[in-house]
């Protein structure tokens, strides 16, 4: 049997199964990561008059991290032929 070869992976966020690039450019920049269910964001709607909570909305997301960040989560990709 063959030995295997040694191959470094660098455990960032831009080679992590979990993430998903949002970038246009050529090279990603930033991402969500989604290791985690998505975050609740409060937003205040623009009140008039006195802020009421009915001018508060809820949304959801997934963190935003830039590819070159880390956490102690990090998962390497999958084999495609690996059952999900």
């Amino acid at each position: 049997m063959p030995a295997k070869k040694n191959v470094l992976v660098i455990e960032k966020c831009c080679t992590c199964r979990f993430w998903r690039s949002v970038s246009s450019g050529a090279a990603p920049v930033a991402g969500y990561c989604r290791r985690s269910p998505p975050v609740i964001l409060d937003m205040i709607v623009e009140p008039e008059g006195d802020l009421q909570i009915s001018d508060i909305a809820a949304a959801t997301a997934y963190p935003v991290t830039y590819d070159d960040d880390w956490c102690g989560e990090y998962a390497s990709p999958r084999s495609s032929f690996e059952r999900v």
